[in-house]
């Protein structure tokens, strides 16, 4: 195999790791049923803003293979 080839099979690798550790942390179940107070504005509590982060995540790392891995 070419290097570039190579190259990004191991980009692909980690951006499909990434995208398995996202999926598992995506649940934040260490919250459920727990009183969350709101933090931001009166009605955005950590929960919220942990969920925006994690779609945050996955938006960059979409916008990232399909610029950079799947560029054919």
């Amino acid at each position: 195999m070419s290097a570039d080839i190579q190259s990004r099979r191991k980009k692909e690798l980690v951006a499909y790791v990434l995208a398995a550790i996202l999926m598992i942390v995506r649940v934040d179940f260490w919250w459920w049923e727990a009183e969350m107070p709101m933090i931001l504005f009166g009605w955005i509590n950590a929960p919220m803003l942990y969920q925006f982060g994690i779609w945050t995540a996955g938006f960059i790392l979409v916008v990232y293979v399909a610029n950079y891995i799947w560029t054919d």
